[in-house]
């Protein structure tokens, strides 16, 4: 059969041609009529399809890393720990004062004169200030600094001034900074995906060395 063959007065051949303008039309009627008034609001929402898309994903790659971001949480919440030991809850000025006069005994270093600061409200601490005035030898000094870095809560020095001072001595001004946690800002227990479970001590496997001496020796290269 040729397209000479066909008749458009056949009945049947009618019935195409009808039912392809129908469709013609209808498909003209649903352009005008619903896609190009609403064409903004389906790329808008093709657009927020594509975000979540996007989103899905990403949380799909970070439930693979469950795991090992629990690990990570753990770790860090140990670490902590270890770090609030050398943290007291309150600022205890008889205790400084004890143990700064025993390091300076012990380093042949005389201090003049010592005074309290007020304290300085940090993010996620608090900054205890002393404002202090020793004599002693250059070398007794610098042991006696030593002997600060080491003592059983963290202590740091800043602001050092020296002047020189009688029998080959030198008179030394400085701040040393101790810092205080208070109880209600301490974690009790581990949040997020870590659970509830406080870690228990560092065994030799967790900390090869001295918890309290490498959390010291973070805190001062910090």
């Amino acid at each position: 059969m040729t397209l000479s063959d066909i008749s458009i007065k056949d009945p049947f051949v009618q019935k195409i041609i009808g039912g392809v303008v129908i469709l013609i039309i209808m498909v003209a009627s649903w352009f005008t009529q619903l896609y190009s008034p609403n064409k903004e609001l389906i790329q808008e929402k093709r657009k927020t399809l594509e975000e979540f898309n996007l989103k899905l994903q990403s949380v799909r790659l970070q439930a693979g890393r469950l795991e090992e971001i629990e690990a990570e949480l753990e770790v860090a919440f140990i670490k902590y720990k270890l770090l609030e030991k050398l943290l007291p809850t309150e600022r205890n000025v008889p205790d400084f004062i004890n143990k700064i006069n025993m390091a300076a005994r012990q380093n042949n270093v005389k201090i003049s004169r010592m005074d309290l600061d007020p304290s300085e409200i940090m993010e996620f601490y608090i900054a205890d200030p002393y404002r202090m005035e020793v004599v002693a030898l250059y070398h007794d000094f610098g042991t006696f600094l030593q002997d600060v870095a080491n003592l059983p809560f963290i202590a740091t020095t800043r602001n050092i001034q020296l002047d020189r001072a009688a029998s080959g001595q030198v008179k030394a001004l400085f701040v040393i900074t101790s810092y205080h946690l208070p109880q209600a800002e301490r974690l009790e227990a581990a949040t997020g995906a870590a659970g509830d479970r406080a870690p228990e001590e560092g065994t030799p496997q967790e900390t090869p060395m001295d918890p309290e001496a490498q959390m010291r020796m973070e805190a001062r290269s910090g």
